[in-house]
């Protein structure tokens, strides 16, 4: 005999204001994303033609954000030939491709 478990946590409400029925993001997630996009842009143009070493390495005094350090080598490493590392780029900046759904018995 066993027992039912008790449901963890309250389960959403069907007009409960936390659900997202848009599948939108929040504006935050928005323009971190964006941000994010514009940094990569940025490195890229500033070291074209430099190689991996000239990206990685910050013009100026030296003061970036833990971002675009984290950005700078994601870079680097993409330059340098990490396959894995260019396309989370390429996703990053234009975003994933759409794959087909494929289903069987179909054509």
């Amino acid at each position: 005999m066993s027992e039912k478990k008790k449901p963890r946590g309250k389960p959403f409400e069907s007009r409960d204001a936390r659900r997202n029925r848009n599948g939108q993001r929040n504006a935050a997630a928005v323009a971190t994303a964006a941000q994010i996009r514009a940094l990569y842009v940025a490195i890229l143009n500033e070291g074209a033609g430099a190689g991996a070493g000239a990206v990685e390495a910050a013009p100026g005094d030296g003061q970036c954000s833990n971002l675009e350090q984290v950005v700078r080598r994601h870079v680097a490493a993409a330059l340098a030939g990490d396959g894995a590392a260019r396309e989370t780029m390429f996703d990053r900046i234009w975003g994933r491709t759409l794959q087909p759904i494929k289903r069987a018995g179909c054509q």
